[in-house]
């Protein structure tokens, strides 16, 4: 059985619920700082991955992180499509609708990555799963954010060319 330090296990778990409250409203992003969310989370999702020694073979474990990447890039184009933006009162703010689904999903996937690893059933494809299940929302919210940024650039333009339009974008 892994063992986790429970010190480390509450440090990731306070930075998962900071994470969440913060998406859990409407908020106004500085476009130049878009790219902060996406990278802690990718970061603390790389550490959470290479913290404990893992037995499963390594070609399992890109395989079911690649899928994760895969499915987490196409979740994120989706979400990234719906999430309706619009410009803020100050240069080059946008606000953005709340994004709690992604942040949930990467909450659960660590509970389950956590609850597996803890547990008698360490089945090497359940443990190559949870690395599956761990990239999956950095993936999608690279790919949200990304999609975000392109959304701003369009609407930046409309208004550029259309000053009586309302400042609000989203491709429903």
């Amino acid at each position: 059985m892994t063992h986790y330090s429970p010190v480390g296990f509450l440090y990731i778990l306070l930075i998962a619920v900071l994470i969440v409250v913060r998406n859990l409203r409407p908020r106004r992003i500085k476009v130049s700082s878009l790219w902060i969310s996406p990278t802690v989370i990718s970061l603390l999702s790389i550490y959470i991955l290479a913290v404990v020694p893992d037995p499963t073979p390594i070609w399992l474990r890109t395989f079911a992180a690649l899928i994760g990447v895969v499915l987490g890039g196409m979740f994120g184009f989706f979400r990234g499509k719906v999430t309706p933006i619009r410009t803020g009162e100050l240069p080059d703010t946008i606000y953005v609708g709340p994004s709690l689904a992604a942040s949930l999903l990467w909450v659960v996937a660590f509970a389950l990555r956590y609850w597996v690893r803890m547990s008698a059933h360490q089945l090497p494809i359940l443990m190559a799963l949870t690395d599956g299940l761990i990239l999956f929302p950095p993936a999608s919210y690279v790919v949200m954010y990304w999609m975000i940024h392109r959304k701003y650039q369009r609407l930046k333009g409309a208004l550029a060319t259309n000053e009586g339009t309302a400042p609000e974008i989203g491709d429903r």
